[in-house]
């Protein structure tokens, strides 16, 4: 898979209950970035995130096939170490 522009795809993480962690009203997730495009269009900042990254994610996300997730850069709440 290929990753354009400011968009990520992302391998989710098995769903796992979150105990003993506060989180938002929000439903964040975590997964792994298995491809991240060269950063937005016309813009000289580049991607905050590459491949490899444990992330925690938020926001409007579509399913791609084979169970891998595409979003948006500034989908990606945090990193998780």
């Amino acid at each position: 898979m290929i990753a354009l522009n400011d968009t990520i795809i992302v391998k989710p993480d098995p769903y796992v209950e979150k105990s003993m962690l506060i989180l938002p009203e929000e439903d964040v997730r975590t997964g792994v970035i298995v491809a991240a495009g060269q950063g937005k269009k016309g813009s000289k900042r580049p991607m905050m995130v590459k491949v490899g990254d444990h992330i925690m994610y938020s926001g409007s996300i579509d399913l791609a096939h084979d169970g891998h997730l595409i979003m948006k850069e500034m989908d990606v709440i945090g990193l998780v170490g």
